[in-house]
């Protein structure tokens, strides 16, 4: 019987259970550490000035998470994760090895903190089955192989800090929640769910143990509300707006016709989101124009179901939240993670992204697990309860290892993204900029005029057009390609880069000029500008030492 009871105390120990549950998170993800920079990499961090500039955090709190002009980037403010990538990005040489230890690093520790909070609100049973499907789901892939998915994981760890703290019987401690729940918000703008849920947590009394005054509970929403408010005011100052920027591609909802066409959207999405978190197989990098788009009739089996998932899950909050609190607190979580970015109430940037499940997830599986936990109470079904739960990590795990090699080249990704999202504009056009990179610009070619195909208003992609037209020798062709794009945008920082490059290339030195000095007019970035300039003066000086012709257009 001690052998028994030792065995028993030694899985149970919270120290083994860590150690499991990082090498749960890790393995599955370790094909991701020797990928490239791809898909919004480039301009979250290679291209991002914030981020390879010289350290500045002045720099880094006034400037959005995608860096440069403003006027071209989502509206998105992430300082927190901004200033992780620059400390990767100075400790590890700029290139995307560290970057990629970091991510899968932190995935472990959300993880870890996973378990602990749970395990100290609800047990260790509780705790440790959450973390551990959680660790390998393969929904997840994307958030860790994907460098900009980093936003949300960080988001998770401060806001699950934040929302264990709050509750905390002594008031200077439960108060530093505000904090934390500032940290969460930094790193991105979903650390809000973690606001709605201690409110709604003390709405429903869904922890009948918290015995603290009213006062004192309202002191610490009110604490966190003030830094809800310092977060909106930082953004504003930085970005100058609060709501993000949405273009039509992607989000094809901002030319929906009426309010019923998001409200069929979002319900269809939202039986996707369930689908995907308990049978993640066939996963994309992208699902924007036109891959998803408005859906205009509620006659669908998906918009049905996800109509009665929009009903259900609130009722259920209401009517089982004393019966059921761990349950309920988990739809909560859910609810307040997933409903600002279904598009009911706002526009996102993106309608649909892999990585913006991070956060719901837990708290489905949280749900999920609690709605169990019954079971395993009963010895004559905890078998079979093992056995789905060991089917479903080894499922996930395996499909998250397979998943990410996917994410280790540009043109991995996007291979698979135009086999699972064929009319994604954005897959095709992102494979075709990775065939340039290969020098394959036939290929490439092709893929770009695919992505044209499906949505002809890209600039960037005619400008990449113009560049695959060059390396096959038809100057004049890519003139014109290049030419297009810049004329609709003309604050299109490549879109210029390209064209001046080609200018250059040819000894058009005048002509090259003016397109800056068109870009400088519709607010370029100013280290662009500069560069640019600085490279037409020396090749333009090399050309007339050497006795080359400035040619003229």
């Amino acid at each position: 019987m001690n052998e028994v009871r030792k065995l028993t105390e030694w899985w149970m120990s919270p120290r083994v259970i860590i150690v499991a549950l990082a090498l749960l998170a890790t393995l599955p993800f370790v094909p991701a550490i020797g990928g490239e920079f791809v898909f919004d990499d480039h301009i979250a961090i290679a291209n991002n000035q914030a981020v390879t500039s010289d350290l500045s955090l002045l720099n880094i709190l006034d400037s959005g998470f995608w860096g440069g002009n403003e006027v071209n980037n989502s509206g998105s403010y992430r300082p927190l994760t901004v200033l992780t990538f620059a400390i990767d990005y100075r400790l590890g040489g700029g290139e995307p090895l560290l970057f990629h230890l970091s991510n899968i690093l932190f995935h472990a520790l959300c993880v870890i903190v996973i378990y602990a909070v749970l395990r100290r609100r609800w047990g260790h049973g509780i705790g440790a089955a959450v973390a551990v499907v959680f660790a390998v789901h393969a929904v997840h892939v994307e958030n860790v192989a994907g460098l900009v998915g980093r936003a949300d994981v960080l988001a998770t760890i401060f806001g699950l800090l934040a929302w264990d703290i709050a509750g905390r019987e002594r008031t200077r401690v439960a108060l530093s929640s505000a904090l934390l729940l500032l940290l969460s918000l930094f790193a991105k703008e979903v650390g809000i769910a973690f606001f709605g849920l201690v409110v709604a947590e003390q709405i429903l009394r869904l922890r009948p143990e918290d015995t603290r005054p009213l006062r004192t509970r309202l002191l610490v929403m009110a604490a966190m509300a003030c830094a809800v408010a310092i977060y909106l005011l930082l953004r504003v100052e930085a970005i100058g707006k609060l709501a993000a920027h949405v273009t039509a591609q992607g989000n094809p909802l901002v030319h929906a016709e009426a309010m019923t066409d998001r409200i069929w959207t979002g319900s269809q999405l939202l039986t996707r989101v369930f689908e995907l978190t308990i049978f993640p197989a066939v996963l994309s990098a992208d699902y924007s124009y036109a891959e998803i788009m408005p859906v205009t009739s509620p006659w669908d089996l998906q918009v049905i179901a996800g109509l009665g998932l929009w009903l259900i899950l609130p009722i259920t909050a209401l009517v089982f939240r004393k019966k059921a609190p761990v349950v309920v607190t988990g739809l909560l979580l859910f609810l307040a993670a997933y409903a600002p970015i279904s598009n009911l109430v706002l526009l996102v940037p993106t309608i649909f992204a892999e990585r913006l499940l991070y956060l719901p997830s837990l708290g489905l599986l949280l749900a999920a697990v609690a709605a169990l936990a019954p079971v395993w109470q009963r010895t004559d079904r905890r078998r079979v309860l093992v056995i789905l739960l060991a089917v479903f990590v080894v499922g996930n795990a395996s499909r998250s290892f397979v998943r990410s090699f996917d994410w280790q080249t540009a043109r991995a990704l996007f291979s698979s993204a135009t086999k699972v999202s064929p009319t994604s504009a954005r897959s095709w056009f992102n494979l075709g900029v990775a065939a340039l990179s290969e020098e394959q610009p036939a290929e490439g070619l092709e893929y770009l005029d695919q992505s044209l195909q499906i949505f002809p208003n890209q600039p960037l992609a005619h400008s990449y057009i113009g560049v695959a037209l060059d390396k096959l020798e038809r100057p004049k062709e890519a003139h014109v390609a290049m030419f297009r794009s810049v004329r609709m945008r003309p604050w299109c920082k490549l879109c210029a880069i390209n064209i001046v490059n080609l200018y250059i290339k040819y000894g058009f030195f005048d002509d090259a000029r003016k397109e800056l000095g068109r870009y400088q007019r519709a607010g370029g970035e100013r280290g662009v500008i500069f560069n640019l300039q600085e490279k037409i003066n020396n090749i333009e000086a090399r050309a007339k030492r050497e006795g080359e012709p400035v040619r003229r257009r």
